[in-house]
C-alpha cells in the first residue's frame, strides 16, 4: 500500500510543472459547495468563494472586513445577535476555533436570510503564530426544513397513536359498560352504570341520557355527566320535544350546525350537540344526548375529522348498547312483575307471599323478633258478583287493595291470597302492633266509597284475624292457619271486625250456636257496634 500524499511534497511538484500554488487553491474552492471565507492577521481583508458569497449575500468585488463581515449573524436558537467577540472569524484571529455553530445571516441581498452553520480555526505559520483565520459555512436550510418535517410528521404520528389508543380505550370502556348494562337487575344499578362510565367514554363531552317514561307520557333526565355546563331546558319534556326522538334517527344542532334546537336544550349554545335516539324492540327507549367539546377556529385537520368520526360512531355504539340494556331491564322487570303479582289488584301473588314469609321468619328467628300476619275477607263479596256482576266485585277488591297499599308500611307485604282474601305480612310487628293495623284498615275500608259506571256499590266492610310470630307459630303454615281460624273467628262473630289469635275469650249469647269457633267481643271507640276479639 502507498505512503499517504505529502500536501508539501505535491505543492512543489505542482510548482516544478508550471503550475501557480495560488491558481490550484483558487479552482479548488471554487469548486467546493461550502462556503470559505479567509482572513488575514489584521481583518481588514476577507476573501470569499464562490459559495461562499452565494452563502452569505456578499457580491462580486465587493469589500468585506472582519468588523462587518457583510452581514448581521444571529444565533439560530434564540435569535439574539452574535457579539463581534464572538464572531466565528475574529475567534480564529485570536487563535480559537469555533465547530458547528448554527446562525441566522441577514442583509438586503438575502431577503429573509441564510441558515449557516459555520467552523472557524486559525491559520498559523510555521513558528505557531496566527496568521489569518478561516471559516467553513453551510447553507442548513434544507436539512433545518427536513427536521422540521420529520419533528411535524412525529408529532403526527405520536397524535394519530394517542388517538389509536383513546380509541381502544373507549372501545374496552363501552364493552365493559356493556356488560356490566346486561347484568343489571334494577333501574338503580343501570344508571349506577352509566353514569360512572359516561363521563370515561366521553371524557371530553358533555352529556346526559334521557328516558321515557312507564306511560310513554314524558321523557325524564335520568344521568348526566361532564363540566358545569347546564344541557337542559328542562329535566322532564314532551317526547316531540326532541328532534332525535320526532324523526327517529340521529340530530345535530347547535354550533355551525343549522338543524333546529331540541326544545330540552337552554337556548343556543356555542359548540354542536348530537341527539341520538334510544330504539328497542321497535319502540323509542330514550335519548342519548352529547354536547360536542369547543374547538379554536381553523383548526380542522385530518386528524380532528378523524377524532369527530369516531365520537360519531361512539356515539351510535353506546346509545345502542343502553338501548339494548334498557330495553332487556324493562322485559325483566314485566315479566317479573307478572310472575309476583297480582294483575287485578297490584298486589304480591300467593307464591311470592310464601317466598317471602320464609325469608321474613328466618331473619326473625335469627334476630329474635316477632312478626305479624293478617287475613283479610271482604264480607258478602259473593253479593257484588251476583247483585252487580263481576266487573263491579273486580272494581271492590282493586279499590280495597289500592287502599291497604297505601296505608301500610313500606316494608310490609301486601298479597292477594285467592279470590277476596288477602294477606298482610308485617316485619318486627307483635300481635298488639298487628291488632292496630287491622282496625286502622277496617276503618278505612268502611269508610271509602266504591263506584261503578257512576253508582255507588254501598258499604263495603272487611274480616280481620291477626296472628303473630312466634306466640302463634314457628312456620308459614302454622301461621296462617292461626289468622285464618281468626278471621273464621270474626266472620263467625258478625264480621266487620278484627280477632287476634293469642288469648282465649268466650262466646257471646248471640254467637253460640253458630259455629265450632267462638269469642266474645269488645267495640272500639271508632266504631261501637265492630270489635277486636282475641281467640286462641
Amino acid at each position: 500500500m502507498s505512503p499517504p500524499l505529502d500536501l508539501s511534497e505535491f505543492l512543489a511538484q505542482l510548482t516544478d510543472q508550471g503550475i501557480a500554488c495560488d491558481a490550484f487553491v483558487g479552482l479548488v474552492l471554487s469548486s467546493v459547495s461550502d462556503g470559505v471565507a479567509i482572513a488575514d492577521k489584521t481583518g481588514g481583508a476577507i476573501y470569499f468563494n464562490n459559495a461562499g458569497r452565494r452563502i452569505m449575500g456578499v457580491g462580486e468585488g465587493q469589500h468585506i472586513d472582519v468588523r462587518s463581515q457583510g452581514a448581521e449573524l444571529s444565533y439560530l436558537h434564540d435569535f439574539a445577535p452574535v457579539p463581534y467577540d464572538e464572531l466565528p472569524l475574529v475567534r480564529a484571529l485570536r487563535g480559537q476555533e469555533t465547530n458547528g455553530v448554527e446562525v441566522l445571516v441577514q442583509n438586503a441581498a438575502l431577503g429573509d436570510g441564510s441558515l449557516v452553520s459555520m467552523n472557524a480555526l486559525p491559520i498559523r505559520a510555521r513558528d505557531g503564530q496566527v496568521v489569518g483565520g478561516i471559516a467553513i459555512f453551510r447553507d442548513i436550510a434544507d436539512r433545518k426544513q427536513a427536521e422540521a418535517e420529520l419533528r411535524n410528521a412525529n408529532s403526527k404520528l405520536g397524535e394519530w397513536v394517542s388517538e389509536l389508543e383513546r380509541r381502544a380505550q373507549t372501545t374496552w370502556l363501552t364493552n365493559e359498560m356493556a356488560e356490566l348494562l346486561q347484568s343489571s337487575r334494577t333501574m338503580d344499578e343501570f344508571h349506577l352504570v352509566v353514569s360512572r362510565y359516561a363521563g370515561h367514554i366521553f371524557e371530553n363531552e358533555a352529556g346526559a341520557i334521557y328516558v321515557v317514561n312507564a306511560s310513554r307520557s314524558a321523557i325524564e333526565l335520568v344521568v348526566r355527566w361532564g363540566g358545569d355546563w347546564d344541557p337542559t331546558g328542562s329535566t322532564v319534556f314532551a317526547p316531540d320535544g326532541c328532534w332525535a326522538l320526532r324523526r327517529g334517527r340521529m340530530h345535530r344542532a347547535g354550533g355551525g350546525s343549522l338543524g333546529p334546537d331540541c326544545e330540552h336544550v337552554a337556548g343556543p349554545i356555542p359548540t354542536e350537540y348530537v341527539c341520538m335516539p334510544m330504539m328497542g324492540q321497535g319502540e323509542a327507549l330514550g335519548i342519548l344526548h352529547v354536547r360536542q367539546p369547543s374547538t379554536e377556529p381553523n383548526t380542522k385537520s385530518e386528524l380532528t375529522a378523524a377524532v369527530a368520526e369516531s365520537n360519531l360512531r361512539t356515539i351510535i355504539s353506546v346509545a345502542e348498547h343502553i338501548a339494548l340494556a334498557l330495553a332487556n331491564l324493562r322485559l325483566r322487570d314485566t315479566l317479573r312483575m307478572q310472575a309476583i303479582r297480582d294483575p287485578l289488584t297490584g298486589l304480591f301473588n300467593r307464591r311470592y307471599m310464601e317466598e317471602a314469609f320464609e325469608r321474613e321468619l328466618s331473619r326473625a328467628k335469627r334476630e329474635n323478633r316477632s312478626v305479624a300476619v293478617i287475613m283479610i275477607d271482604i264480607d258478602h263479596f259473593k253479593r257484588f258478583n251476583d247483585t252487580f256482576g263481576h266487573a263491579a266485585a273486580d272494581v271492590v277488591l282493586r279499590d280495597t287493595a289500592a287502599l291497604i297499599r297505601g296505608r301500610i308500611r313500606p316494608e310490609d307485604i301486601a298479597c292477594r291470597f285467592g279470590g277476596e282474601e288477602l294477606v298482610l305480612i308485617l316485619p318486627e310487628a307483635g300481635i298488639e302492633l298487628g291488632a292496630k293495623c287491622a282496625e286502622r284498615l277496617r276503618v278505612g275500608i268502611c269508610e271509602q266509597q266504591v263506584h261503578y259506571r257512576g253508582a255507588p256499590l254501598g258499604g263495603i266492610t272487611a274480616s280481620f284475624g291477626v296472628a303473630a310470630f312466634p306466640s302463634d307459630g314457628t312456620t308459614v303454615e302454622t301461621l296462617l292457619r292461626a289468622a285464618d281460624e281468626a278471621l273464621y273467628t270474626a266472620k263467625h262473630l258478625g264480621r266487620n271486625r278484627v280477632v287476634c289469635h293469642d288469648i282465649k275469650v268466650e262466646a257471646s249469647p248471640e254467637n253460640a250456636n253458630q259455629g265450632p269457633s267462638s269469642a266474645s267481643t269488645r267495640s272500639p271507640a271508632t266504631a261501637p257496634d265492630q270489635a277486636v276479639a282475641r281467640v286462641a
